[in-house]
């Protein structure tokens, strides 16, 4: 029998496994780069990013190694400018020149650029409500949850 104390613990926690699973199933519904892309004669048409794209990491795993020297964007990859608002970066110590001036490009923007990680641009790719941020792919990871629950322990009557 379950006590009445535990039955909105039980409610509350049943609503927020509920709504957790619904902002994952969002996170993960994000397109990759490329997707709805085609090639043509050997010229990809990719489309131009939207603010709230996130794009896999191109400079190789694990990010947290790599990120101070990622400056690698696709040939035909589209830079969005800087949001009206947007402060402006910081280098972080030991990047390297050219790294910098590609984050300098790509920076608050509102897109999460191949070249990006949530340290070197937190603004364009910090996971946001209940996801964790991953550092070897350098994006939002999966969504956190909650503690799970140990089993209550029942004395034989």
């Amino acid at each position: 029998m379950i006590k009445r104390a535990a039955i909105p613990l039980i409610i509350v926690l049943g609503v927020g496994l509920t709504a957790g699973l619904a902002y994952f199933g969002q996170i993960n519904s994000i397109s990759p780069a490329g997707h709805g892309s085609s090639t043509t004669g050997g010229v990809s048409n990719q489309p131009a990013p939207k603010v709230g794209d996130f794009f896999p990491y191109a400079c190789g795993q694990p990010a947290i190694f790599s990120q101070l020297l990622c400056d690698k964007l696709s040939p035909n990859y589209v830079v969005l400018p800087p949001l009206p608002n947007s402060p402006r970066p910081v280098r972080p110590g030991n990047m390297s020149d050219s790294a910098w001036t590609l984050l300098q490009k790509t920076y608050g923007n509102g897109v999460c650029d191949p070249n990006e990680t949530w340290w070197t641009s937190p603004l364009d790719c910090a996971a946001s409500g209940n996801a964790v941020q991953d550092p070897y792919t350098g994006r939002p990871g999966a969504a956190a949850a909650v503690c799970q629950l140990l089993p209550e322990h029942q004395v034989p009557a």
